[in-house]
């Protein structure tokens, strides 16, 4: 996306809507075949290699209860979409040595988090077949898959024909679709929007429905629209108004100082979640980061200072903090960091 530092959940906003989100499903839908048909900087894509693609994607069909995971290395031509979404203090059911079996044989969907049910249901909307949850596709009991895979997010949701993001949802029991007062709405934190890993799967997105419980947004890299505004909002690129390098530059800036508040499962993927983006900007810029500072502004990234300490993980320490970066480096603080 164009500006790494707003916040979705933030855009105010002033007409009446339906009693429930589920209404507005079909706006969505729209915005996405209207942009896969007419948004050229939304779908050029270079032919995927090996190992850009997904190990495992989700078989949710078209229709029935049965979802099947199957093994990516045959599926490489094939459109998927990614949810985003937290997994909360209840862990969802997960992909496992001892699951992987049943999941491969086919499971009921019923059976999962409600957040995962509803994402089929949308993704089976939009005429696709399959469905990658980091949850279900990736071993969560082997450190070896999980490196595997982490290493390639990046290229995971910049591949996704779409993002569902699950975006008031503080866990996998809230789902996408909600209740709501039809009356004028005004600016909410989202809990989604507070999740580090989350920042960097909207930046990497091609394409994202956000669920907030009071009224749906698509945003793509061309538009950003709403229920209450649904007619064409198209982004500025803040590249084309100060030359590709230096727009990219700033860009993280802002990425960054928005990312350091964001909260952790773990602090030990303080770089891991941003290692997406950041093998993005030094593709562009050609530049070097080390330890979260870029080597050819080495002077003026060390200026930086946090506004407030904060504990923002899901497991504040209760010890000694975790080491993961030298001090000199801002990302071996904790709370928001400022530059």
């Amino acid at each position: 996306m164009t500006d790494l530092s707003t916040d979705i959940s933030e855009i105010s906003i002033c007409h009446a809507l339906s009693s429930n989100t589920s209404d507005a499903l079909h706006l969505l839908l729209e915005q996405y075949h209207n942009c896969c048909a007419s948004h050229a900087q939304c779908s050029t894509l270079e032919s995927p290699q090996p190992d850009q693609y997904p190990m495992r994607l989700l078989d949710v069909g078209s229709e029935g209860s049965l979802v099947i995971l199957r093994s990516a290395r045959m599926l490489r031509n094939q459109d998927y979409v990614c949810l985003s979404h937290c997994w909360g203090l209840s862990k969802p059911y997960t992909l496992n040595s001892i699951t992987q079996p049943d999941l491969e044989r086919g499971i009921d969907a019923a059976n999962l988090p409600k957040t995962f049910q509803d994402a089929i249901h949308v993704t089976r909307c939009l005429g696709i077949q399959y469905l990658w949850i980091d949850s279900l596709c990736i071993l969560q009991d082997s450190e070896a898959d999980w490196a595997i895979e982490s290493g390639r997010m990046d290229q995971i949701y910049a591949r996704a024909t779409c993002t569902i993001a699950a975006t008031a949802s503080s866990s996998g029991d809230g789902g996408l679709f909600f209740e709501r007062n039809p009356e004028p709405l005004l600016p909410r934190k989202a809990p989604l929007n507070s999740r580090a890993w989350v920042s960097q799967e909207r930046q990497l997105s091609r394409r994202t429905m956000h669920f907030s419980n009071r009224q749906l947004f698509w945003e793509c890299h061309e538009n950003t629209t709403c229920e209450t505004y649904p007619h064409d909002g198209s982004t500025v690129s803040l590249l084309s108004e100060l030359g590709l390098t230096t727009g990219i530059y700033w860009a993280w800036c802002s990425f960054r100082v928005k990312y350091s508040e964001n909260a952790l499962t773990r602090e030990s993927d303080k770089f891991v979640a941003l290692r997406g983006i950041a093998n993005q900007v030094s593709e562009i810029t050609g530049d070097k980061l080390i330890a979260g500072l870029w080597k050819s502004r080495i002077v003026e990234e060390l200026c930086w200072f946090t506004v407030k300490r904060k504990f923002r993980t899901v497991n504040p320490p209760t010890g000694p903090e975790e080491w993961r970066a030298p001090t000199w480096s801002w990302a071996s603080s904790y709370g928001k960091v400022w530059f």
